[in-house]
């Protein structure tokens, strides 16, 4: 009983020490053989303007968002690194996202590396909150 303690201790501060915040989307994403996860969490939300689809369109957008996304990717990951010359990123796919029946609602945009001679590599997919801020990457151990 003396030892059991203790473990139920630690347990219930493990437990209160663990995050209880919900993952609102996720993405798993493969770059030169390292792994990449981008994770939107529903603090990476609560700044973001709500925005209601049937009254004009959204404060961010689409064009502005596959910007931010890019630039964010090619930070995040450089170019492809075999071509000097590599011109960096293009788009592979943006949707615009909304969560569950909320005027909440966010980006997620799939970049793919240009890369000189070859059309197919695997998509990086981040997210963009309505406010202009991309969450980032990262790398998966």
């Amino acid at each position: 009983m003396k030892t059991v303690f203790p473990l139920f201790l630690i347990a219930l501060q493990c437990w209160a020490a663990a995050p209880t915040e919900m993952p609102v989307d996720f993405a798993e994403s493969t770059f030169l053989r390292k792994k990449y996860e981008c994770i939107l969490l529903q603090s990476h939300l609560k700044d973001s303007p709500k925005w209601n689809s049937d009254k004009g369109p959204p404060p961010l957008s689409s064009k502005r968002a596959v910007t931010l996304a890019l630039d964010s990717i090619e930070v995040a990951l450089g170019r492809y690194p075999l071509w000097a010359d590599s011109p960096g990123w293009r788009l592979h796919q943006t949707a615009l996202v909304q969560v569950h029946d909320s005027d909440v609602w966010y980006y997620r945009i799939s970049a793919t590396p240009k890369v000189p001679g070859s059309n197919y590599s695997a998509p990086v997919t981040v997210f963009v909150t309505l406010d202009g801020k991309v969450v980032p990457l990262t790398e998966r151990k």
